[in-house]
């Protein structure tokens, strides 16, 4: 399966995510390109994407550790991060 992403807007820059090879394929679509046929063809095409999705329950229940740890982490450093990348599931 491909690296999957979502996030609440804002640019994509490669520098972001180091992990993503130079000669990689990207597809970078608002929430309403955010459907399963898309997904499943970029997977097949070994294609990375990333939605922009609006907050919804179902997101905040699935990043709540990583928002959790990342509360924490500004009130220890001051800092804030700019990139949250986890794995999603289509199932």
């Amino acid at each position: 399966m491909g690296r999957r992403g979502v996030g609440g807007g804002g640019a994509y820059r490669r520098a972001d995510t180091p992990a993503l090879a130079a000669n990689a394929h990207l597809l970078r679509a608002d929430s309403g390109f955010c459907r399963e046929e898309l997904m499943v063809w970029c997977e097949a095409n070994r294609v990375d994407y990333l939605f922009g999705l609006a907050k919804n329950t179902r997101l905040v229940a699935e990043i709540s550790a990583e928002m959790a740890a990342a509360r924490a982490e500004v009130r220890a450093t001051g800092r804030a991060r700019k990139i949250l990348c986890i794995g999603w599931s289509l199932s």
